[in-house]
């Protein structure tokens, strides 16, 4: 240090003696000649580079050792620059010039200036009591220190700036600092023929600036989408020309109170603060702030620096939904091909919380872009033409992704996580669903959905654009499902409230849909037990195809319900059954079921194999219980040529009459459909026996063979005691029978010879129905040697007409037993009434005389005839002072009596009334008295 200085201080010597000469020297050459040539050199040297300096009103004095140099106006212009500066003091050191010429050049002095005003075009920048200090040669260096600096966007106080730059105005070195945090330090190489393809370098600072004071100096297609607001630069770096973004080269920025939008249809977006960060490719700010009602934190938006300035924003939302949400969504992100897909919707309410994450964003939905939106709602309503009602509630996650390549969508999918819905009259429920519309729509996941009848109409509609021929009136529907709209494989349970003969429709089916066709691997009815279905169903038409339907221990109990029919049906069955649709009937394929403690009305106790293909049905291994009979079967139907034959085989079989009641349902509307096939049915008994009650008869080997067509039928039954034939062909329907079995066992009369005839000759209105009340036609019956005996009803019924007479006459006594020698009918029957004519009527010859005519309603069982009971015996005197002696045959005592009775209302509990003989009809009248003078043999009698 000390021998530094030793030779460092003489230098310093020299040089100040050095300066104290010339002082002296440059003091007596400088005048105000002098530095006027000086400034006409300068300005001269401008004006050849483009460059026009006017000066106004200068002055110099001289006071040793300084030179004050005073200017009322200076003005500069360059091109669109124009510069203008008043009341200059320029005060020159001449000592101080001396020593800078020695290291910067010549110096200029220290400028005083009330005020400099600059524009460029629409800018101004006015300074306010600048002092600079000036030095001039090769480079200009200028010192300035100024009360403020003020400009369109920015006041700044207090500013120091220390600029270099050449005679030339091609380079300059620039520094700049305020007390207010402002900073500038920046090298400008400017083009003197087009400023706006000068280079800068520059790195700055400065305090929170008014960004609406600097929208003019955005571009065009930036301004409708900033606002205001207060930017700060905490660090920024500049390299390029300044006319272009693309000078930014990085930097940090702090933002607040700002206001802004994406786009010109949505509302405004109001950032309370935000740090931004500036990298040469993208911009990155994240932001606290609001849209409308919805709050934002920690909120990230990125603009890539590229064309068009695509977006990428990570967006974080709470609060509540509302139109200007929707709006923004469906003018932003949804393009119009997504918007027929979920429909377009209104009056959006409700709270929500969102991660909304936008990419590659261009404020337009097309060209396509990616986003990922992430929404918890509670309790957010909205209405949709695409949803039943119109209407729905919602709570839960859902995700909406969409994924683009080359402004293509390659897929776009909804995802419905612990998501309820609700409608007005229906509510779902999914755990995690995913539905698909791009590329294609398809779903995957589980759901549980509650849906009314007018809801899953709705959906049937969208789906095959047809009216729902559905009849359900609300289902729980459990399902899994995977694949696309036209082509997914599901597994469901559904449960309704819907019946069939008050059976729960309840089912579980998966399969697999391939439009138009839906293909049911396994369905399974839970209300009829496991029976399990399997076949495809055509959806466009609603026809089905091929048909598998599998039983395994299947109660028949539990499939009557949906047989009207067969109410009684029971059983358990087992197997498999493939069925074929073709021209809208099902064929049997194929299969094989069996059935094991089956039973029907009076059958029990039935086990079976049943085989199937194309052709026929076969039935084997049959045997069954019959009014515990045991009976074997076996038989084969042909389906091609629609006829079959049933054997049936009995060893024993005891039939007792009394345990046969006729079904009360539907009787007075009885009536018989032939079948459309051919059906022959062959019975074989070794041995039958007839019963009714305690008596008993014995039939023997009997057969019955029967076939059973569409338009007619024939039976016969044949036994030794008992044959019965009867034929139905053309309408007419032809009855015969001889008995000398059923008839007696019917009267419960054990008289070994009583007989039956019948002859019938009938007419049928169809020629393949038959019905008690259709067929009309005779029907002609002779009974002999036979008797009436107690507990039959047509006994009951004399045995009540004739009780108050059973003391007047020897032979009315019918308690026991009516002996007869022969009954005599002819009737007809019409319109299900068996009719007796009264000139023609039902003669009973025995232990008591009967004539009867009326009429006689089979199927209500209603009775509407007169009766008369004729006896040839002697009547004691006393019957002529009893009351009923009106109704008595003749005054005096005569050698009969007739005793007539009407007989009307339920054969079983008749109203009977006595009437006078002389008023029965005349037909009844002579049949009578013809009767009574015949010989006695037309009666049988030797």
């Amino acid at each position: 240090m000390k021998r530094i200085l030793k030779y460092f201080a003489p230098f310093l010597l020299t040089i100040a003696l050095m300066t104290a000469a010339a002082s002296v020297v440059v003091w007596n050459k400088i005048d105000a000649a002098f530095i006027s040539n000086l400034i006409y050199k300068e300005t001269k040297t401008l004006s050849k580079n483009g460059n026009l300096l006017k000066i106004y009103g200068l002055s110099i004095k001289k006071s040793f050792p300084d030179i004050i140099i005073t200017i009322k106006r200076v003005s500069f212009k360059h091109k669109k620059l124009h510069a203008e500066a008043s009341q200059i003091n320029d005060k020159i050191s001449i000592p101080k010039a001396i020593l800078s010429k020695l290291f910067y050049g010549n110096y200029a002095g220290s400028l005083h200036i009330s005020s400099v005003a600059i524009k460029h075009e629409n800018t101004k920048v006015f300074l306010e009591k600048p002092n600079i200090e000036l030095f001039i040669g090769k480079k200009i260096h200028i010192k300035l220190l100024s009360n403020a600096i003020n400009t369109p966007f920015l006041n700044l106080k207090k500013i120091k700036i220390k600029a270099v730059f050449n005679d030339e105005l091609d380079y300059i070195s620039l520094k700049m600092l305020s007390c207010a945090g402002f900073y500038i330090r920046a090298t400008i190489r400017p083009n003197k023929k087009d400023l706006k393809e000068s280079q800068i370098d520059a790195k700055l600072k400065t305090p929170f600036i008014d960004v609406s004071s600097l929208r003019k100096f955005l571009k065009a297609q930036l301004r409708p989408y900033i606002f205001s607001g207060l930017v700060k630069i905490d660090d920024l770096k500049l390299q390029g020309k300044p006319n272009s973004l693309r000078v930014v080269k990085s930097g940090e920025l702090s933002i607040k109170q700002a206001i802004f939008r994406i786009d010109l249809k949505s509302s405004n977006f109001y950032v309370k603060k935000a740090k931004v960060k500036i990298y040469e490719d993208k911009i990155k700010a994240i932001a606290e702030g609001r849209f409308e009602q919805i709050k934002t934190s920690n909120s990230e938006f990125i603009v890539y620096r590229k064309k068009g300035y695509p977006m990428e924003m990570h967006l974080h939302f709470n609060g509540n939904a509302n139109e200007y949400v929707r709006v923004f969504l469906e003018e932003n992100i949804f393009p119009e091909n997504d918007l027929k897909v979920l429909g377009k919707t209104k009056n959006l309410k409700g709270m929500v919380n969102a991660d909304i994450d936008i990419y590659e964003y261009k404020r337009k939905p097309k060209p396509y872009f990616d986003f990922d939106i992430k929404l918890y709602s509670k309790s957010v309503e909205l209405e949709n033409s695409n949803i039943p009602g119109g209407w729905v509630k919602t709570n839960g996650f859902l995700q909406i992704k969409r994924i683009t390549k080359n402004g293509l969508v390659k897929k776009l999918f909804l995802r419905f996580k612990n998501f309820n819905a609700q409608t007005h009259l229906s509510t779902l429920y999914t755990k995690d669903f995913t539905l698909t519309l791009n590329p294609k729509l398809s779903f995957n996941g589980k759901f549980n959905l509650n849906i009314a009848k007018n809801d899953l109409n709705f959906f049937v509609f969208q789906v095959i654009h047809k009216k729902s021929q559905l009849n359900i009136k609300k289902a729980n529907i459990k399902a899994v499902i995977n694949g696309a709209f036209d082509n997914f494989n599901f597994k469901t349970t559904i449960k309704t409230k819907s019946t069939i003969n008050k059976v729960p429709l309840n089912l579980s089916a998966e399969g697999k849909f391939k439009r138009p066709v839906l293909y049911i691997n396994k369905l399974n009815l839970f209300s009829i037990g496991n029976i399990s279905f399997s076949g495809n169903v055509n959806m466009k038409s609603l026809t089905t195809s091929d048909v598998a339907v599998t039983f395994k221990k299947v109660n028949l109990n539990s499939i009557t319900p949906f047989f009207e029919k067969i109410p009684n049906i029971r059983g358990i069955i087992n197997g498999k059954i493939k069925l074929t649709h073709k021209n809208g009937k099902f064929t049997i394929e194929g299969g094989e079921l069996s059935i094991n403690n089956g039973g029907y009305s009076f059958i029990t106790n039935m086990s079976a194999r049943i085989t199937m293909n194309k052709s026929s049905i076969t039935i084997s291994s049959c045997s069954f219980d019959m009014l515990n009979n045991q009976v074997l079967a076996y038989g084969q139907f042909d389906i091609n040529k629609k006829g079959g034959l049933i054997k049936l085989f009995a060893d024993n079989f005891t039939l007792d009459l009394a345990n046969i009641k006729t079904k009360k349902k539907n009787n007075h509307k009885l009536m018989v459909t032939l079948p459309n096939i051919l059906l022959k049915l062959k019975i074989n008994i070794l041995n039958l026996t007839l019963k009714n009650g305690k008596n008993k008869t014995k039939v023997g080997a009997t057969t019955l063979n029967s076939i059973l067509q569409k338009n007619g039928f024939e039976i016969e039954l044949s036994s030794l005691p008992t044959k019965i034939k009867a034929i139905f062909k053309n309408r007419h329907l032809n009855i015969k029978i001889t008995d000398r079995a059923v008839w007696g066992l019917l009267t419960q009369c054990k008289t070994k010879n009583a007989t039956l005839n019948l002859t019938a000759q009938l007419t049928s209105p169809s020629s393949n129905k038959i019905g008690i009340e259709t067929l009309h036609g005779s029907i002609n019956f002779t009974s002999l040697n036979g008797c009436i005996e107690n507990g039959s009803s047509s006994l009951s019924l004399f045995n009540i007409i004739l009780n108050p007479f059973k003391s007047l006459t020897t032979k009315i006594n019918v308690s026991n037993k009516i002996n007869y020698k022969f009954i005599k009918g002819n009737l007809f029957l019409y319109k299900g009434e068996l009719l007796a004519k009264d000139s023609n009527p039902v003669i009973l010859d025995g232990d008591i005389e009967i004539f009867g005519y009326g009429k006689y309603k089979l199927l209500k069982k209603q009775i509407d005839a007169y009766i008369t009971f004729v006896t040839l015996s002697t009547v004691n005197k006393v019957i002529s002072k009893i009351p009923v002696v009106g109704w008595i045959l003749g005054g005096k005592e005569e050698s009969f009596t007739g005793l007539s009775f009407h007989v009307k209302g339920d054969i079983n509990n008749p109203s009977i009334k006595p009437v006078p003989f002389k008023s029965l009809a005349k037909g009844v009248l002579g049949v009578v008295k013809r009767t009574l003078m015949l010989p006695l043999s037309i009666f049988g009698v030797k």
